[in-house]
């Protein structure tokens, strides 16, 4: 079989004064980066009146809600601002 290699970079993401350090996978097509719910929980991030919740469905057709965010992301001493979700 083999090795099989992955887009997985060690990246920081800052919310105000709070930062978490995360392996992410890599989709530079992504429109939007998803984060699990207890990392959005640790960056502070709470459910606002104004967020709508949404929902992204996968191939299985099962969906998982979500509400848009935006963070800022370091990886390799560059600072992005980002929509996550």
């Amino acid at each position: 079989m083999g090795i099989v290699l992955r887009p997985i970079a060690e990246v920081i993401l800052e919310n105000d004064d709070v930062a978490v350090e995360i392996p992410m996978y890599i989709d530079s097509g992504a429109d939007v980066s998803m984060i699990p719910f207890r990392f959005g929980r640790a960056l502070g991030f709470k459910q606002e009146e104004d967020d709508a919740i949404q929902e992204i469905k996968g191939v299985s057709g099962a969906g998982v809600p979500y509400i848009l965010k935006e963070v800022t992301l370091r990886l390799n001493g560059k600072r992005l601002k980002v929509r996550t979700a």
